[in-house]
């Protein structure tokens, strides 16, 4: 934890929640204090919010087919790319977990992902014409990224009266064939 950027008090304050991620995880706690900091500090988080990033991380290897392990490796994509986008690690946690329960784990489920949404922030000609198209916008009035749960809502509202290849055809202009 001192490796990190913790002092030696809060280090001291997060010993025990480390070590309990450690052991709910059946990693070591060297591991523990590694993939905590780190992924607090890519979300852009403090000490105080170091627990709760733990319990998130917890939660979604508990219930989705990743473990910590390859949950730690698919932040180290997803985070950067989340925080600047504004989407919360829990929303990002899940996402990473559905992404895990559909054969897409660790960097591999965030590699796409991140090529996706940053795709987004720069869109080519050929994005800008489905976009509008479809009705398509990611960003709200004040130029912030509107979620990944609203993304998807407004693809299938964009969507709804696509044929199957056109879906396909717009997908690929959009988040790119990875």
């Amino acid at each position: 934890l001192a490796r990190a950027w913790l002092d030696a008090k809060e280090s001291l304050e997060a010993i025990g929640p480390a070590l309990d991620f450690a052991t709910a995880n059946n990693i070591s706690l060297a591991k523990s204090a590694d993939i905590a900091t780190n992924v607090t500090s890519q979300f852009g988080k403090e000490v105080e919010d170091l627990e709760s990033v733990m319990d998130v991380l917890t939660a979604t290897a508990a219930t989705s087919n990743t473990d910590i392990l390859q949950l730690s490796e698919a932040m180290k994509f997803a985070g950067p790319t989340a925080k600047a986008l504004n989407i919360p690690i829990e929303e990002m946690s899940a996402t990473i977990g559905v992404l895990g329960n559909n054969g897409l784990q660790g960097s591999l489920a965030t590699r796409a992902l991140w090529t996706s949404l940053t795709r987004l922030t720069k869109p080519t000609t050929e994005m800008s014409d489905v976009m509008n198209r479809l009705w398509l916008d990611f960003f709200n009035a004040q130029g912030e990224f509107i979620w990944l749960n609203e993304t998807i809502g407004e693809l299938e509202k964009g969507f709804a009266w696509l044929t199957p290849e056109q879906e396909l055809a717009a997908l690929t202009t959009l988040f790119g064939a990875e």
